[in-house]
């Protein structure tokens, strides 16, 4: 080799490091600076919880600083949208639910994780319980609700935001039963589960069994999922009630946007793994009424499409005009 070839390589090899960086290091030395964590839901929500737990994890045993930032709007498509327009340098990343990739479909948007995101493993699997307030919704059963439902058309029901799982569990459910209700979306758990409490609304679907419990005045008719949840063992399930047909279960994990190095991924899918094997953080979430339940990578964007897909024909039916 010439010395002009030689002096050619080695700036051929200095342009790549600038424009790429050095790949070995990227898994040796990464995090250099604070991970960005986007919440897509209003603060003091589940999902809010999640993200913060995480967070903690990750500074408690990984000495590495994630700072948590809440974009909310739309059913959590406003802050889903602004980080897949991020730089994948690992120093964004999102908590991404199945509920939020409803909220994309029933938008007639498409959220495929594996592709307009990376997937970093699923933590959680959560069901949502029908809450009532009784000065507003004198009932105290499931059935006992759906009569009152009918009795009082136009009855208002708040859910944590347009598109999302309680949304779409609804609009199935007044479709069934011919219930004619007003949906009321909410920037989360947190706004909601407020709107309940002050008689805004009667009855509000995807709350959190913890803030139903500690309300002390709000009451719980039904859960969705198909086991009876432990924060309160004694409310039935959707099936027990009658309606099995309406068992629905929420479930997340992390993300980043697409295009994330392999070194860089791999060791976020490492913590969110051992976050799920964390003692402290699995009782963290099971507090609030969470189980805890990892999915690697590729099982969680599976579940998530395979889940979206489930729903096709609701969002494609009551899409908006």
């Amino acid at each position: 080799m010439n010395r002009r070839s030689a002096f050619a390589l080695i700036g051929a090899g200095a342009l790549a490091a600038l424009a790429f960086g050095p790949a070995p290091a990227l898994a040796q030395d990464y995090p250099t600076k604070a991970i960005n964590l986007i919440v897509p839901y209003a603060p003091g929500g589940t999902t809010d919880a999640f993200g913060r737990a995480f967070a903690e994890y990750v500074e408690r045993v990984h000495h590495a600083q994630i700072v948590v930032e809440n974009r909310d709007g739309a059913g959590g498509t406003v802050g889903t949208d602004w980080v897949m327009r991020q730089q994948p340098d690992g120093y964004t990343i999102m908590y991404v639910s199945s509920s939020t990739a409803l909220s994309f479909a029933f938008a007639q948007k498409d959220l495929v994780l594996g592709k307009d995101l990376d997937s970093l493993g699923g933590i959680n699997q959560s069901q949502s319980v029908w809450a009532i307030n009784p000065a507003v919704i004198p009932v105290t059963t499931l059935t006992e609700l759906i009569d009152h439902l009918k009795a009082n058309p136009g009855t208002a029901y708040a859910t944590t935001g347009v598109g999302s799982t309680p949304h779409l569990n609804m609009l199935e459910f007044a479709e069934k039963h011919g219930l004619d209700v007003e949906h009321i979306p909410y920037r989360g758990a947190a706004g909601a589960n407020t709107a309940l409490l002050a008689g805004e609304v009667g009855l509000a679907i995807g709350l959190d069994p913890a803030q139903v419990v500690a309300s002390g005045s709000l009451r719980a008719v039904a859960t969705s999922g198909p086991l009876r949840n432990a924060v309160i063992p004694d409310m039935p399930t959707t099936i027990e009630a009658g309606y099995p047909e309406f068992v629905s279960i929420a479930f997340g994990g992390f993300a980043a946007p697409a295009g994330l190095p392999a070194p860089i991924a791999a060791k976020l899918a490492d913590w969110v793994k051992g976050a799920t094997e964390d003692a402290k953080f699995v009782e963290q979430l099971q507090r609030i009424g969470t189980a805890v339940t990892y999915r690697t990578p590729e099982v969680l964007a599976d579940d998530m499409n395979a889940n979206t897909a489930r729903y096709r024909e609701i969002t494609e039916k009551f899409k908006p005009q």
